[in-house]
């Protein structure tokens, strides 16, 4: 989730990451300057910070290529007590797609939990990624899903491949597919969402939210692309997704959350930080058992 403005230069950068760190203190400050001085080099290059509301992680994203890279992550992952076998995984994933485009995502959460996740962007045919997985030893039902879910999203392709550790949990996996959107296009995409909430028995009420704010976060009239995002672990798939879209406006936002206790809000003091009017990216996720929740990105660009 990239764009092409010019992005802060270092020391603007690092002072953004510390101020947003220092302003949510589930980011020790230690480990703050830390990822400044192991990825500075990454992260004056493409940054987005990143909040969730309903105790989603704080912390932030960006982009890394080669071994080197990947040896820096895994020293993350072990003072992170990400178990051997875990590792294992990521170095796995890294060598599948010869440590190329790695998007790294950095994340606390309160009662010192932290979420490492590692996703390339790569797009490699689905039935390949569905293939690796399986020799993995993922559910065979698992992948069967998936592959319904990317021919409903009428993909051959996976844009990001994925796998994430937060504390306490097993290894999970995340693949992202992109819909690009055009006045034809409009209606199919709403259509293949329909499909998805059904297939993950989104209850109706929530269903008509979706129908009711896509067009304020996807304008029919403005091209762009949006992301729909599926995990899962070796015994089946999470029962939930998100749709990311870009550029959404604090007014948007607050359309679909509904008006704010206080302000500013998380979304409008992310804005704020990164120099930004809009977010970067909202992620709308929907769950199975529970009501939608939201993660926000922003990138970190150079004021104008």
């Amino acid at each position: 989730m990239t764009t092409s403005a010019a992005h802060l230069n270092p020391p603007i950068a690092r002072t953004t990451w510390l101020r947003l760190a220092q302003d949510y203190p589930v980011v020790p400050a230690q480990e703050a300057e830390a990822i400044w001085d192991d990825f500075g080099g990454e992260m004056q290059q493409y940054c987005e910070l990143i909040a969730g509301a309903k105790g989603n992680p704080v912390g932030l994203m960006f982009r890394g290529q080669g071994q080197l890279f990947t040896d820096r992550v895994d020293r993350w992952a072990d003072a992170w007590n990400v178990p051997a076998a875990d590792r294992g995984q990521l170095t796995a994933l890294a060598e599948r797609y010869a440590h190329t485009n790695a998007f790294l995502k950095l994340g606390w959460k309160a009662g010192a939990a932290r979420l490492l996740e590692v996703s390339y962007r790569r797009r490699p045919p689905v039935r390949r990624v569905l293939h690796d997985f399986f020799v993995q030893g993922v559910d065979k039902e698992c992948l069967q899903r998936i592959l319904w879910l990317s021919r409903v999203l009428q993909k051959e392709t996976v844009h990001f491949v994925g796998a994430a550790h937060q504390s306490g949990e097993e290894l999970s996996y995340k693949l992202s597919f992109s819909q690009f959107i055009t006045a034809e296009s409009y209606a199919p995409v709403v259509a293949r969402i329909l499909a998805i909430l059904e297939h993950f028995s989104i209850v109706p009420p929530h269903q008509n939210t979706f129908l009711q704010f896509h067009p304020q976060l996807c304008p029919p009239d403005r091209e762009g692309t949006i992301f729909l995002s599926f995990s899962f672990t070796p015994h089946g798939l999470h029962p939930h997704f998100q749709i990311d879209y870009p550029q959404a406006s604090p007014r948007s936002i607050q359309q679909v959350m509904g008006p704010p206790a206080v302000r500013p809000t998380l979304y409008e003091d992310l804005c704020q930080k990164a120099g930004l009017d809009d977010l970067s990216y909202l992620g709308w996720r929907f769950h199975t058992d529970a009501p939608p929740s939201f993660n926000f990105y922003a990138d970190i660009y150079q004021p104008t």
